[in-house]
């Protein structure tokens, strides 16, 4: 309600007073608060009278002599009449819009002031937009456009072609396509003599030709590109940078969005930006974007069929483009200094930056098999050169592209780490650096190879560098280079070097600089977590040194270290386990509760380390852990119920914060409205999330009391659209806490009912998030957790309706998926077979692989109902075959037909009725399946003949005959072994003992004796392992000859296979079988020798051997 001085200062502008509004709208740009907001009041209520206000606007815009004044109420007005609220547009007489519209239109003509006119033309785009669709239109607007760019005025002609540019890019561009002789026009304003018509033609025809849906008629701008190249020549040639720079953003773009319609010209646009990328008498912004062209190019190579045809030598020019990028760097007395981290960048100039980024897009685009033959020529020849900028790129390159070129690298993994090696003892400390970086980033991505065959060279290499005291910052980068080691290596390759080591570590936490020693903290704690039991001899030397930096490292430029102390004692926990570190872990809890009750600096780092720094220590103590719950659960439980920092602004250049763009933000454009997100918020609501998720799943009934207060944070948080991560922790969350609870309730320390509760709250929201998520990497972990919750609950919990609208839900999920199969084959069908190359079906492949998880998923759901209700979700299941047996038809991948394979094997397994109704038809398919030439495909299919052995001999007796020979081929094919195959293999020797235990009589006993009992153990499919090795125990505990042969001459086979069982720890056999085994080898080895069963125990590894003597010495029990 308008107050009386408001409403007194309408009524005198309603009188039609052009001096007291030019007053209104200085009073609007007021400086003083209340007066600006007075002045907004007045406006307000002016608009409910829409003509006068509309009036008084454009006559300010048109007349007034203060410029500051004609700005703003040409901003006003596009408001008022194309965004406002109320809008004013359609409440203002047609009168008064055909006169709105004549004076923007003389306004653009007539306004000398630049930034002025700028406005009303920004002005005229809106409103062209806007009315575009609407009766009448603007019908004078395309004419008079035409009219400007055919004046002799600079100005016109650059007001025009903005209009017309804004047009397109509002999906306005018929009526631009509409002008008269625009081709030609925009080719002579390409080649005007002033700097600006050309900049606004080439931003009109780059905006129109990514506004037009057909390639038709986009293909009619094409004969403009050599004339737009000429234009950013021009540019670059007087020096007018920013023109230049926004030509090349705009050919970012077409590359990026339409990158066909480049095609023709292609060779001679890229030939032109791999020389303008090359020139070093360029600045570098010029040189990054034409750069960044050639990248976004490699990146939409699915889209330019033949590139490399094309262009022969296009990877060869990217490396002498980029890797001179990587020679902007300088070696300053700041990175030596190696006071902070982030000083690790020192030197550092934008091409070195921006290089590194390119090659790794290079790498992931083209990946090994087009980038290593470059790549090698020119790094063989830098690495040996004077200049060491060029040894530091050779070494730098590696790292960037051991990601893209992994699989073909590994071939050259000898020479490759040589070459690491040989820059750990140059002469240059930043060579040394930059040859810790390659080994590290070569060890994360070509490991675990790299770590099994170069440790013997790598780690000793690695620890000399740790030495180099004259460079902290050396030292401090080897210690990284040893973590990334750690995460791939096996125990057995880096015990014998712990004591080593350990002994450099402490060195270093004890006498070296704040990097050094953050360093040696991290470095520390991946060799104890990957070292697990052989740390415990480690833990009394560093247990006292870590709590001692935890107490000292207090003041604030030691934050991090700090910090890392903190995760460095939470991973040792862990590493010795509970009885080593119980009392330690009670003072590191209590110091928990300091710092949560110390009010903390908003950016100190420990804050995010201790979330997960709690849940390690939960998983080291497990129920021990309860006492402290309330220690971790407030913060946790605030930080993933914090609401996301998100603000809605006008996309108007005036209205844009600029001092949002960070790299902690993240923009959404809708229509004129941008949404800036506060990521790390998101990424903190997230790994609360998951934390939650793992504090339920390792405590199970003892999360009980905090069950109901996360369930009902989790579940809306299904539909939480700002961020995958946080739908996706959540939805993993809701499994683990419907166990906690049925736990919970079996135990008596929870209310059966709330069980049901419980069920009745997150099942509509978990059906809702199947039926609308569209991130397929999030829908997978819906139907993930779906499976995981059917399994667990009792039948009686999920109700007839609950289950309808599940299968709906699947049937609508496998639809869906279908029709983007559909969509993707209709796509692929418009280009010739013949123009795909290697990397394109790779490419597609790689986008492939989500769907396939989806489908995998729908088939565990499946799999989940027909476990749990068996023959009364058969219809239901049936109901969906129509869509499941296409996933059978041999067009489809070997992925996809294997998820159809699955599902004919649950039926007949978990369903009677499917059995008895499918089985004669179900079974053919399963026979022609196990001939496949792909492995697990015929795993699947063998594992179904098995299942009919077991579960419907009457049927499967007919079919022995057929089946046997079959198997005993699988078996005993030469390749049987190899990594690829044993899946399948084993499920063939699985089959085969299933077969002979269910008709004892139809199998010859040398079937056993030489083809089932050779392929034992089984370690590859460890379900069917447990189950065949419980097998062989029963068939020697009852004397079967088959097994036993003729006069027990398989005895001795027998007891290495047990050996050898037992080795495999609990993964191989159940804890009672282990323990029948025990008794077996102690009375076969009084027949066989006692050297038997230490041969086989010797050819153990070491973590095999302690799995058989924990056996052996009872130290497993039976149960």
């Amino acid at each position: 309600m308008a107050t009386p001085s408001v409403e007194s200062e309408v009524q005198a502008l309603l009188t039609i007073d052009g001096t007291r509004f030019e007053a209104l709208v200085s009073e609007l740009m007021s400086p003083d608060n209340d007066r600006r907001k007075m002045a907004e009041l007045v406006l307000t209520q002016l608009k409910n009278h829409p003509d006068l206000c509309v009036q008084y606007l454009v006559n300010t815009l048109r007349t007034s002599a203060s410029k500051g004044n004609r700005s703003f109420c040409a901003l006003i007005l596009k408001k008022v009449l194309t965004k406002g609220d109320p809008l004013l547009w359609p409440r203002i007489s047609k009168q008064v819009q055909d006169m709105v519209k004549n004076e923007l239109l003389v306004g653009l003509r007539e306004e000398q002031e630049r930034d002025v006119c700028r406005k009303v033309c920004h002005t005229v785009s809106e409103l062209g937009a806007f009315v575009a669709d609407m009766n009448g239109g603007w019908n004078e607007l395309v004419p008079s456009l035409y009219q400007f760019l055919q004046s002799g005025s600079a100005g016109l002609k650059e007001s025009a072609l903005s209009v017309l540019s804004f047009l397109a890019t509002k999906d306005k561009v018929e009526p631009v396509m509409a002008m008269p002789n625009l081709h030609n026009t925009l080719q002579t304003c390409l080649n005007d003599e002033s700097v600006e018509v050309r900049k606004a033609a080439f931003d009109a025809v780059c905006g129109i030709v990514r506004s037009l849906d057909e390639a038709s008629q986009r293909n009619t701008f094409q004969p403009l590109i050599p004339h737009m190249l000429g234009c950013l020549g021009h540019f670059l040639n007087i020096g007018a940078v920013d023109a230049a720079h926004d030509a090349l953003e705009n050919m970012i773009e077409v590359a990026d969005m339409i990158p066909k319609f480049l095609r023709k010209q292609l060779p001679e646009i890229v030939n032109a930006m791999v020389q303008l990328a090359a020139s070093e008498s360029l600045e570098e912004g010029a040189r990054s974007l034409a750069a960044e062209f050639l990248i976004t190019v490699c990146e939409r190579r699915e889209q330019i069929p033949q590139l490399l045809k094309r262009l022969p030598n296009f990877i060869q020019n990217l490396f002498e483009v980029l890797m001179p990028f990587l020679l902007d760097i300088e070696d300053v007395i700041e990175w030596h200094q190696a006071a902070e981290l982030e000083d690790e960048d020192s030197g550092h100039g934008e091409l070195y930056e921006f290089g590194q980024e390119c090659l790794d897009r290079v790498a992931m685009s083209f990946r090994g098999k087009v980038v290593v033959p470059v790549a090698g020529v020119m790094l063989n020849a830098w690495i040996q050169d004077q200049d060491w900028k060029k040894r530091h790129a050779t070494l730098i390159c590696l790292a960037q592209i051991a990601e893209g070129c992994a699989k073909v690298m590994l071939k050259e993994i000898d020479a490759l780490t040589e070459m690491c090696l040989r820059g750990l003892t140059d002469p240059v400390a930043k060579v040394r650096w930059a040859a810790c970086q390659a080994i590290g980033q070569m060890c994360m991505d070509l490991g675990p190879h790299l770590q099994a065959s170069q440790h013997q060279v790598v780690v000793p290499r690695i620890l000399a560098a740790m030495d180099d005291n004259e460079n902290p910052r050396v030292q401090a980068h080897a210690s990284a280079a040893l973590v990334n080691f750690c995460e791939a290596c096996e125990v057995e390759d880096l015990v014998p070097y712990l004591d080593s080591l350990m002994e450099k570590l402490i060195q270093l936490l004890r006498c070296g600089s704040k990097v050094v020693q953050e360093g040696a903290l991290t470095a520390l704690a991946s060799v104890a977590d990957r070292a697990q039991d052989a740390f415990i001899k480690y833990y009394d030397s560093v247990m006292p040194l870590l709590r001692g930096i935890l107490l000292s490292a207090t003041d604030r430029k030691y934050q991090m270290l700090r910090a890392k102390a903190l995760e460095c004692v939470s991973l040792v926990g862990m590493a010795v386990g509970r009885d080593c570190f119980r009392n330690d872990a009670k003072d590191i809890l209590q110091y928990l509760n300091q710092l949560n009750n110390s009010h903390l600096e908003p950016d100190d780092p420990i804050m995010s380390y201790m979330m997960q720094v709690g849940v390690r220590l939960c998983k080291c103590l497990g129920h021990e852990f309860l006492p402290y719950m309330g220690i971790v659960m407030p913060p946790l439980l605030k930080a993933a119920a914090q609401d996301p920092d998100v603000k809605v602004k006008s996309l108007d250049e005036e209205d844009f914060d600029t001092a949002d763009d960070d790299e902690d933000t993240e923009k959404v454009f809708l229509g004129d409205r941008i949404l800036t997100i506060r990521t790390s918020i998101l990424e903190e609501k997230a790994t609360a999330c998951q934390m939650l998720c793992c504090y339920v799943d390792e405590l199970k009934d003892g999360f009980v009391p905090y069950v109901k207060e996360v369930t009902h944070l989790m579940v809306p948080l299904l539909k939480f659209y700002f961020a995958e991560d946080v739908r996706r922790a959540a939805v993993q969350t809701l499994p683990p806490l419907l166990e906690a609870a049925i736990i919970g309730a079996r135990k008596g320390v929870m209310n059966v009912a709330f069980v049901g509760e419980m069920v009745n709250f997150t099942w509509p929201a978990l059906m809702s998030m199947l039926g609308k998520e569209v991130d397929l990497e999030a829908l997978a972990t819906v139907l993930e957790a779906t499976s995981e919750i059917v399994e667990m609950l009792d039948k009686t919990l999920l109700t007839k309706e609950m289950v309808d609208t599940c299968f709906s839900k699947l049937h609508g999920v496998l639809c869906a998926s279908e029709e983007r199969r559909k969509n993707r084959i209709e796509d692929d069908q418009e280009r010739d077979p013949e123009e795909y190359d290697e990397l394109e079906l790779v490419a597609m492949d790689e986008e492939e692989e989500s769907e396939r998880n989806v489908l995998e998923e729908v088939g565990t759901c499946i799999a989940a109902f027909l476990k749990q209700y068996g023959d009364t979700v058969f219809p239901y299941v049936e109901s969906l075959m129509a869509i499941t047996a296409k996933l059978l038809d041999k067009s489809r991948s070997p992925e996809e037909r294997r998820i159809g394979i699955c599902v004919l094997d649950d039926l007949l397994e978990h369903s009677t009725a499917a059995r008895e109704k499918y089985a004669d038809r179900f079974f053919p398919i399963l026979l022609e399946t196990m001939r496949e030439e792909d492995a697990d495909l015929r795993q699947c299919a063998v594992y179904g003949i098995g299942v009919l052995a077991d579960v419907h001999p009457q049927f499967f007796a007919t079919h022995l005959n057929t089946v046997l020979p079959l198997l005993v081929s699988m078996i005993q094919h030469p390749q049987a072994r190899e990594k690829d195959e044993l899946g399948a293999t084993e499920n063939a020797v699985s089959s085969l003992g299933k077969i002979f235990h269910k008709f004892p009589d139809a199998v010859e006993a040398g079937v056993v004796a030489q083809v089932w009992l050779p392929a034992l153990p089984l370690v590859e499919d460890l379900s069917e392992a447990k189950e065949m090795h419980s097998l062989l125990v029963k068939m020697v505990e009852g004397g079967d000859a088959r097994v036993l042969g003729e006069g027990n001459q398989n005895l001795a086979k027998i007891v290495q296979v047990f050996v050898r069982v037992l080795g495999g720890g609990n993964q191989l056999v159940s804890n009672e079988f282990g323990a029948r085994i025990v008794g077996l080898i102690g009375k076969l080895q009084a027949s066989v020798g006692v050297e038997v069963v230490q041969t086989a125990a010797g050819s153990l590894t070491s973590s095999q051997q302690k799995a058989f003597q924990d056996y052996m010495e009872g130290k497993v029990q039976a149960g």
